[in-house]
C-alpha cells in the first residue's frame, strides 16, 4: 500500500542513464539524493525525446562535452561528445522550459542548460583561460556566492569549497541568468534566474558534482531537497 508520504513524493527525471549505466556508482548517486530529499528518481537515456508523464522536475546529469554546433562554434580539440545525448536531452530541456518544470542542471548539465537558453560554452578551460585553475580530476577549489542569490540563502553562505571534474564551463551566459557561484580564475561555477523570476520556479545550474558528497552532506542537500520541494509544489498546484 503507498502512504500518504509516498504518494505527495515527486517523480524526478535524471538524464544520463544510457551514459552511466543504472548500476554504476555515479548514477546511483543522483538517485539517492533524489529519493533522500523526497522525490521518486525517473531514469533517463537517450531513447527518451519525451518527458514522461506526471514528472516534477528535471535532473540533468554531468557527461560528456556539448556540441559546440549548439552554440556556433568549432569543436575544439578536446571535445569528446555524444550527439545523441546532446539531442534527447535538448528535446527534453525545451520541453521541461515550456512546461515550467523544475530544473537542476549539474556539469554538462548546466553547461546544455545554458546552451539551449541561448548562451554559450567554454570548450577547454586550461587552453581558453587565462591562469585557469584546476578544474579536473575531483580538485577542490572555492567558489564566490553573491549575497542575495537562491543558492546563497540555501547554503548560508557566500563562499564555499567545491568539487570540480569539468574542462568545459559557461562562457556567455544566457539572457535572463545571474550567476551565482564564480571562482577565482573567473570561471563560472553556477547560475540561476535573475531577481525577475518566479518565486515558485526552480532552475539552476552547478558545475560541482554535489551528488558525489553524501546525502547527508549539509552543503550538498539543500540543494536537493529545495529542488524536490519545488518540484512538488508543480506538481499540486
Amino acid at each position: 500500500m503507498t502512504s500518504p508520504t509516498q504518494s505527495l513524493a515527486p517523480r524526478i527525471g535524471i538524464t544520463g542513464l544510457s551514459t552511466y549505466g543504472r548500476r554504476s556508482a555515479e548514477y546511483r548517486a543522483y538517485s539517492d539524493h533524489v529519493q533522500a530529499a523526497g522525490g521518486i528518481p525517473i531514469l533517463l537515456g537517450t531513447p527518451h525525446h519525451r518527458l514522461p508523464a506526471n514528472l516534477g522536475g528535471l535532473l540533468l546529469a554531468g557527461g560528456e562535452d556539448v556540441h559546440p554546433q549548439h552554440y556556433d562554434a568549432t569543436p575544439h580539440v578536446t571535445y569528446h561528445g555524444n550527439h545523441r545525448r546532446d539531442a534527447a536531452e535538448i528535446a527534453l530541456v525545451t520541453a521541461a522550459l515550456a512546461q515550467e518544470l523544475p530544473i537542476l542542471a549539474i556539469c554538462r548539465g548546466c553547461q546544455l542548460l545554458n546552451v539551449v537558453l541561448g548562451g554559450s560554452l567554454v570548450q577547454d578551460i586550461p587552453s581558453q583561460t587565462p591562469d585557469p585553475l584546476l578544474h579536473e580530476d575531483g580538485v577542490r577549489h572555492a567558489i564566490a556566492i553573491p549575497a542575495g542569490s537562491r543558492l546563497a540563502t540555501l547554503l548560508g553562505t557566500t563562499v564555499s569549497t567545491v568539487n570540480s571534474y569539468h574542462h568545459q564551463a559557461v562562457s556567455r551566459l544566457a539572457p535572463g541568468l545571474m550567476v551565482n557561484a564564480r571562482t577565482t580564475d573567473g570561471t563560472i561555477e553556477g547560475f540561476e534566474p535573475g531577481p525577475d523570476a518566479s518565486p515558485l520556479s526552480f532552475l539552476m545550474g552547478v558545475q560541482w558534482h554535489r551528488e558525489l558528497e553524501t546525502p547527508q552532506d549539509s552543503v550538498s542537500q539543500p540543494i536537493f531537497r529545495n529542488f524536490v520541494e519545488s518540484a512538488r509544489t508543480f506538481r499540486t498546484r
